[in-house]
């Protein structure tokens, strides 16, 4: 280092040697995860200009799609056509030009694909510090200068931007697929108070639904209940001193058997959707869709935010229309629900996490787990007191695993008891085979 006169300073040594181990020992300011989110952006359009290709998410950067990857292993086959397999396998293949990219990132943009993984990292970082390249670092804040409460809730907004960016950055360049039917399969668990009020049973519902794309072809659902038990450790205790019941008429105290519910799973029921399910693609808002419907569901946010507004609106809770609480609170299930399992092109898919990462009020809350043991990162989207509503987002995938939701219910006893539920979304995609039992 010297001064003006190109002298070097009085005790600084001549090579930078030392400074660099300074600045190696103090480290570096990390990027806020909006500039993350900007970066990755920046580093797949300078890919696709070192390729001559358009980069989408194939090769090093991503995984084989946003249904691409449930268990670790599995191999995405070359199309659908035989049975039914979990998610990772629902699309067809991944795009013919994959090992082309992979050679050409080999050789143009090694180093380019590494800071890719490094800013993928850097999005799915929990919330317990800054983001780094490795995942959460130390507080940002120290014991003496905690947080507010308005830089908090700052931080937890941009982190649910970055991920629900990444996510629909992921989702947005995968195949389309086809096939003759779309195939969901949904696990649910919910809580609810006994009939008479004297504690909580948790229930579980395993649910597939096939829907026909052909005119002419049937839909079908294939519901099996997964039984009932105590839902805390508390409710267990009610239970044992109510004699340990193995059925419980879930209607009020005293009324007849009318809805009874067993402990023990009982078997599959496979029935055929009549009605407005004829040639349905799947509901929205409370309203039937028909593949025709599906296929006009504007691709861009803006078109998106307009098209879903109409539909709440008119389909909606009453006054949804003049309480923007409540549309903000509909608009964000609409949006949910296409993200998550709706036949959808994956630019409406990617537009619908885009549109999430717009509204008021969505915040991360870092890494969860899912009921079937998946991990991704948790987004609250709905938190108004009485109801909070939040997914479980892939954000390497673009898929989404998991709708969770705490409502405040009253007790007997006039208090609030809090009851939860899941759905998990097991498997999506479309399939050429018949549903089981019906080929």
């Amino acid at each position: 280092m010297t001064d003006l006169n190109g002298r070097p300073f009085p005790g600084l040594p001549d090579d930078r040697t030392d400074l660099d181990a300074v600045r190696a020992l103090l480290g570096s300011p990390e990027p806020s995860l909006e500039t993350v989110v900007d970066g990755r952006a920046r580093l797949l359009a300078a890919l696709a200009r070192d390729t001559g290709d358009t980069v989408g998410d194939t090769g090093p950067l991503a995984d084989a799609g946003p249904y691409a990857g449930v268990g670790a292993g599995d191999a995405a086959p070359a199309e659908i056509r035989e049975e039914p397999v979990p998610l990772r396998a629902v699309h067809d293949h991944a795009p013919r030009t994959a090992g082309r990219m992979r050679r050409r990132l080999a050789t143009a943009g090694a180093g380019l694909a590494a800071a890719a993984t490094i800013l993928v990292a850097a999005v799915v970082a929990a919330p317990g510090g800054p983001v780094t390249s490795t995942g959460p670092g130390a507080p940002a804040t120290t014991a003496q200068d905690p947080p507010s409460a308005s830089s908090t809730t700052s931080a937890g907004a941009g982190k649910a931007r970055a991920v629900l960016l990444a996510a629909a950055d992921a989702v947005a360049g995968q195949p389309a697929g086809q096939g003759a039917y779309w195939r969901t399969t949904t696990v649910t668990w919910w809580q609810t108070p006994t009939g008479d009020g004297a504690y909580v049973l948790e229930l579980g519902l395993s649910e597939e639904m096939w829907l026909a794309r052909r005119p002419g072809d049937k839909s079908w659902r294939i519901k099996r209940p997964l039984g009932a038990k105590p839902a805390t450790a508390s409710d267990e205790a009610a239970w044992r001193k109510a004699g340990s019941p193995s059925s419980w008429n879930m209607g009020p105290s005293g009324a007849p058997a009318a809805d009874v519910v067993e402990a023990k799973p009982g078997e599959p029921v496979v029935s055929e959707l009549r009605g407005t399910w004829r040639g349905s693609g799947g509901d929205l808002a409370k309203q039937s869709l028909s593949w025709d419907d599906l296929a006009a569901i504007p691709g861009d946010v803006d078109g998106l935010r307009a098209y879903l507004t109409r539909l709440v609106t008119e389909t909606g809770a009453k006054g949804s229309a003049d309480d923007p609480e409540k549309l903000r609170d509909l608009l964000g299930e609409a949006a949910v629900r296409i993200a998550a399992d709706l036949p959808v092109t994956p630019r409406v898919r990617a537009s619908a996490f885009r549109l999430l990462a717009t509204m008021p009020g969505v915040r991360a809350e870092g890494q969860a787990t899912d009921r079937l043991g998946r991990e991704g990162q948790a987004i609250v989207y709905r938190s108004d007191g009485r109801v909070k509503a939040r997914i479980v987002v892939d954000p390497r995938t673009g898929r989404t695993l998991a709708r969770q939701t705490t409502t405040l219910d009253t007790a007997r006893d006039g208090g609030e008891i809090p009851l939860h539920a899941e759905t998990a979304y097991e498997r999506i995609g479309w399939t050429d085979q018949r549903p089981p039992g019906r080929r």
